[in-house]
This record gives structure tokens, sequence and C-alpha cells, in this order.
């Protein structure tokens, strides 16, 4: 048995003395499997550095070169645990930029919809304001139509009123000369009468 074998083991258990809480921990926690979990690192660094002391003062070079792997290891865990932090933050500042992006697209979806929305209101107003600008032009026309008619319908009274009045005076006319005839004729008739008479009654003398 070399002269360090003993002086490494006791080391050793030691350091797994130490470590059982660690593993208690770990078990509970769930990190068993999980060789990156930052406590257990810490240990392995610890446990590195112990082993490259150690190995220096006993001049064991094994138990040196033991704790150097080790080391490394650390090292190489911590990089890798250094990354996965770094990939965290990028998915994290990754999803942070889509979640706002989503944000973004979604504010302008809304006012994608808003704008959408006033301009429907904008064609519905101006298509009511030209339906009752229709509607009033027709309402006015209808009016002026009427109106037209109306007077149209006065002035054809009037001027049968006026024709019928014509008629009347004409017609009263035409009478008056009858009877003016008819007195005259009269008048003629009665004229010769008395004339006949007259001549009867010199013949008569005779």
């Amino acid at each position: 048995m070399q002269i360090n074998t003993i002086p490494r083991t006791a080391m050793k258990a030691t350091l797994l003395g130490l470590r059982l809480p660690l593993c208690g921990i770990e078990v509970l926690t769930g990190q068993t499997r999980n060789s990156s979990w930052p406590p257990a690192v810490a240990f392995e660094d610890f446990e590195a550095g112990v082993k490259q002391v150690v190995g220096s003062i006993l001049r064991d070079e094994e138990l040196v070169e033991e704790g150097r792997v080790q080391q490394a290891k650390v090292t190489e865990l911590r990089r890798a645990v250094e990354l996965e932090v770094q990939a965290d933050q990028k998915r994290a500042a990754g999803d942070r930029e889509l979640r706002e992006q989503l944000a973004r697209a979604e504010d302008e979806r809304k006012r994608a919809e808003q704008d959408a929305l006033r301009r429907e209101q904008v064609v519905q107003r101006d298509k009511r304001a030209a339906e009752q600008r229709v509607d009033r032009e027709v309402s006015e026309k209808a009016t002026t139509i009427a109106a037209t008619a109306q007077r149209t319908a006065k002035r054809v009274t009037a001027a049968e009123r006026e024709a019928k009045l014509t008629r009347i005076d004409q017609e009263s006319t035409a009478v008056a000369q009858q009877r003016r005839a008819v007195r005259a004729t009269k008048a003629a008739a009665n004229a010769s009468d008395a004339l006949e008479r007259k001549k009867a009654q010199r013949q008569a003398k005779k």
C-alpha cells in the first residue's frame, strides 16, 4: 500500500461526510441528477481545491491531478451554467420581444379595426346625408310641381270662368238683338196693318 493512500482515503471520506447534507437537499429538491445545480457545483469547486492543496502538501501527484481534473470539470460546469443562463436570458428576451411584438400587433389590429369602424361610420353618415339631400330635393321638387299645378289649375279655372262670362255676355247680346228684331218685326207688321186699314177705309168712302 502506498504511503499516500491512507491520507487520501481519509480526506475523501471527510469530503463525503461534508457532502452528505447536500445530498439530502438534492434528494428533497429533486436535483440529484442535475450536475449543474449551483450548490453542487460550488461543493465540487471546494472539493477540487482541497484535493489540490492536500495533494501538494502530501506530494501526492495523483490527488493533485484528480483535483485539477475536477477543477476543470467545475469550470466546464460553470461555463455550461453560464451558457444556460445566457440562453435563458436570450429566451426570456426573445419571449419578451415576442410578447411586445404580439402586443404591438394587437394594438395595430385594434387601431385598424377602430379606423375601419370610423371609416364605416363616415361612409354611413355620408350615405344618410346623401339620402336626406335626395329626399329633400325630391320633396322640394314635388312641392314646386304641386304649387305649379295649383297655379295652373287656378289660371285654367279663371280662364274658363272668363270664357263662360264671355259666352253669357254674347248670349245675352244675341237675345237682346233677337228681342229687338222681334219688336221691330211686330212694329213693321202693325204699321203694315194700320196702312192696310187706312187704305180699306179710304176705298170704303169712295
